[in-house]
C-alpha cells in the first residue's frame, strides 16, 4: 500500500523537474491522484482488503450467536 502511494509522484516528478508543473502542482495533484491508486490497490487485492480483520464480533460457527472471539483466533 505505501509503495502505491508513491506511484503518483514518481509519474509527475519528471514533469516537475522538466518545468511543466510548479512544486505545489506536484503536491496537489499527487495527493490528489494517492487516493484513487491505493482504492485501485484494494480491489486488485480484494481478498486482502475486502474483509474485516479487525471485526471482534463474529457468529458463532456452532449456534450462530455473536460473541467475543479470541485475541489469537481475530488476528489468524
Amino acid at each position: 500500500m505505501s509503495s502505491t502511494m508513491y506511484v503518483p509522484f514518481a509519474v509527475l516528478l519528471p514533469p516537475a523537474w522538466a518545468g511543466a508543473m510548479s512544486g505545489a502542482a506536484l503536491i496537489t495533484a499527487g495527493h490528489l491522484l494517492m487516493l484513487p491508486s491505493m482504492f485501485a490497490l484494494m480491489l486488485w487485492r480484494r481478498d486482502e482488503y475486502g474483509h474485516g480483520h479487525h471485526i471482534p464480533w463474529q457468529p458463532s460457527p456452532a449456534t450462530g450467536e455473536q460473541g467475543v472471539v479470541a485475541a489469537d483466533e481475530a488476528l489468524a
